[in-house]
Parts: C-alpha cells; structure tokens; sequence
C-alpha cells in the first residue's frame, strides 16, 4: 500500500483522527487529504503524463 493509499484509508474510516502535528497546527486526515488532492490536481495541471517531478522544500505542514 502506498502512502497516498494509507492517508486516504484513514480519511474515510477516520476523518477526524489526528494525522499530523507542526509546531502549534494540527491536521486531521480528511484535512490532509484535501491538500493531498489539492497538491496533486495542481502538479497535474502543469504537467504532462510522463514528467518527472521533483519537490523540494522545507519541512512544512503544508508539503506533508
């Protein structure tokens, strides 16, 4: 099962379940679902099937 697979799981069985903590924000995993699928539909958006892509950032809540 991939990552993406394990928070989506989560997400549905448990959408209020605490999935990450950042300092003093917390997600839960229907929340970082949403930006999973927001990430995705924008990286999809600017790419062609194919691509390769690489991320590079700062440990940030919102690149989890």
């Amino acid at each position: 099962m991939r990552l993406h697979e394990i928070v989506e799981f989560a997400a549905i069985a448990e959408p209020s379940a605490l999935a990450l903590i950042c300092e003093d924000t917390e997600l839960s995993f229907s929340e970082l679902w949403e930006q999973i699928t927001e990430m995705a539909a924008s990286v999809r958006s600017l790419i062609a099937s194919g691509d390769r892509v690489a991320l590079l950032s700062e440990t940030r809540i919102e690149f989890a």
